[in-house]
Parts: structure tokens; C-alpha cells; sequence
């Protein structure tokens, strides 16, 4: 029954810290706690992992940044259901360099027709995933689970935000990192794009209103989304030397900026590339300046519907991306 089920720990890494969260699966998750916990490498975590309550033999589930996999598309001929381990594993063995058993991988099924099945595999090095499961072994703890947070931000989304999925549409989801961003498609119970782009993120700023009311198809991407740097006159020239926070808004804007094209790049790779269908929503987690200002800008670019994953829902002092990748390691297990 489903009161009868063992508690999990879940545990998201983004790199800087960390944040345990408890639950039984679909049902309700409950913050522990959030701590530093610099890089994601496990020799630099003995600091984290003491900090953590005695597992007394429960399971874990561990979220990592999807920047910390290695992701692999694979496209080969189509076999029954109860070969793909098999040929998935013959089909790494000859793109991967070094020996597949120096890695621990799972994969996703995309798409399958009579010519081909596609399937996304991700990677981690045996080696970490080993120092990981004995640092939680040496505090009570059963690694059970391991994925990247994308997967976590998603179960969240199904579980507790469903008017944001849709099982016949498909969704982009963006977590914001302080050294990165994940962004992923949701399409049915697919996950066709999934990406990490290396992004430094910068302190957000107010920035200065301004109109944003440029046709797409007539202006350059990056001239729409204010990366062009011709075309300044001189009074706001002036106006920048002026603001002392001229600089800051200068990083952040382009941050932005940056964080927007990729989503674009995203959302026309899945549509154009890939063909299959429109974007149906946007759903973002970070810091919630930062997103606040990425919806605007997103709305106002985009004809898509651009939601805010939720910050509260563990009751700790985190960024919305942290809460829902801790608590949807837990959900659905």
C-alpha cells in the first residue's frame, strides 16, 4: 500500500550546494536541509555528506546537473523490446571511447518507426558513481536512484504541476545554474532534447525598460534579442557612463540574452530538425529575479506560455530549480 512505502532521501549536487529532501515517492516530500557543497566531484563532498542525518538503510536518490553526464543520440536498426539493453550497450561500445563497463548509463527511448530506433543514453564514469555510493554507504544510505536534474524537474512537473504538462504537446523545461543551464523537451513521456550549456550566471540587476516589439522574421536573431552592439548613439552612451551599475547590466543583460537564444535554439532543433511539433509551454527554475525577468523576456519574444516552477515547496531557503530537482528525485518512485 502506499503508506507502506520506505522513505527516500533525495539529494540534489549543482555544483556550489546541496539540498536533501524526504518522501515517500508520489506523495508528499519534505525539506532537510541545504548546505554548501562545491563542485560535484565526490572527493569534494566528504564536508556535505557528514552533514547528513543517519540513513539507517534507506534509499537514496541523487540529482546531479545534466553537465555532469555525458549524452550520447544513438540511431540504429529496430530490435524487440527485450534486446535494447543488448543493443544498446553494442551500440556504445563502438562510440564511445575507452570500455562501456568504465561507465554506468541508462538511456530513453525517442522515437521508433520501421526504419530506425532512436534512444538518448546517459553517461557517468563506474569510477564516480562508485565514490558516490560509498560515501552515502558510509552514512546509512542505499544509492537507489541516480539521474540527471532535468529528469528530476520533470517528474516534479508531472506530479505536482499539471496544468504546465501535457502528454500530447511538448514542454521545455530551463534550470538556471550558477555555472550552467539544463534544458530539456518533454514531448509525451519522451525527452527528445536534452542539453547543458556552460553559462556563468551573473547577479541580477534592474534593467531599463525599453520596447521589444521587433518582427521576428526581419530582424536578425541576435539584433532581436538585444545582442547586437552596432546602432548605439551617443546620448545613451553617455547615459552608460553615467550609471554606476552600467557594467552589471551590461553581464546580465547578455546573460539573459544568452539564456533566451538557447531556448530558441531549443525550441527550432526540436521543431525543424527533429519535426516534431510545436512548444507548447515554457516552465523555468532559478533564481527568482533572474526568472522573473527570463519570463518577460520570453513572453515577449516567444508566442508561448512561460510558467515559474515554484520556490516554497520544500520550506528551505532555495532557488526554484534546487527545490524541484531535490524533491522530483524523490516523486515517482
Amino acid at each position: 500500500m502506499f503508506w507502506r512505502k520506505r522513505r527516500i532521501t533525495g539529494i540534489l549536487l549543482d555544483g556550489h550546494w546541496g539540498v536533501v529532501a524526504e518522501g515517500r515517492g508520489n506523495g508528499r516530500v519534505v525539506g532537510v536541509g541545504r548546505s554548501a557543497a562545491p563542485g560535484v566531484a565526490p572527493e569534494d563532498l566528504a564536508g556535505f555528506f557528514d552533514g547528513l542525518p543517519r540513513g539507517n538503510g534507506r534509499k537514496a536518490a541523487l540529482s546531479l546537473p545534466l553537465g555532469a553526464f555525458d549524452v550520447l543520440l544513438l540511431s540504429f536498426p529496430p530490435v524487440p523490446e527485450e534486446a535494447m539493453a543488448a543493443a544498446v550497450g553494442y551500440q556504445l561500445s563502438r562510440n564511445v571511447e575507452g570500455k562501456v563497463e568504465e561507465y554506468v548509463y541508462d538511456w530513453m527511448e525517442n522515437s521508433r518507426d520501421p526504419r530506425a530506433v532512436e534512444v538518448t543514453v546517459y553517461m557517468l564514469e563506474r569510477s564516480r558513481f562508485q565514490a558516490f555510493d560509498s560515501m552515502l554507504q558510509s552514512h546509512g544510505y542505499r544509492l537507489t536512484y541516480l539521474e540527471p536534474d532535468i529528469f528530476s524537474a520533470f517528474a516534479f512537473l508531472e506530479a505536482k504541476m499539471p496544468e504546465c504538462d501535457s502528454a500530447t504537446g511538448a514542454v521545455i523545461g530551463v534550470l538556471l545554474w550558477e555555472d550552467s543551464i539544463s534544458l530539456g523537451i518533454k514531448h509525451g513521456e519522451s525527452l527528445p532534447v536534452a542539453r547543458s550549456v556552460a553559462l556563468r550566471q551573473e547577479e541580477a540587476v534592474e534593467l531599463a525598460a525599453e520596447e521589444r516589439s521587433v518582427a521576428a522574421d526581419t530582424v536578425d536573431i541576435f539584433e532581436e534579442f538585444g545582442l547586437a552592439a552596432e546602432g548605439r548613439g551617443k546620448e545613451g552612451a553617455v547615459q552608460i557612463e553615467d550609471d554606476p551599475l552600467a557594467e552589471q547590466r551590461r553581464r546580465y543583460r547578455e546573460y539573459l540574452d544568452s539564456v533566451v537564444l538557447e531556448v530558441v535554439r531549443s525550441r527550432d532543433y526540436f521543431v525543424s530538425v527533429l519535426k516534431r511539433g510545436r512548444i507548447e509551454g515554457i516552465v523555468l527554475g532559478g533564481p527568482a529575479r533572474v526568472v522573473g525577468d527570463l519570463s518577460t523576456m520570453l513572453a515577449g519574444a516567444l508566442d508561448i506560455p512561460v510558467h515559474e516552477f515554484p520556490e516554497d515547496v520544500l520550506g528551505l531557503p532555495c532557488t526554484s530549480a534546487q527545490a524541484v530537482a531535490a524533491a522530483g528525485s524523490v516523486m515517482g518512485r
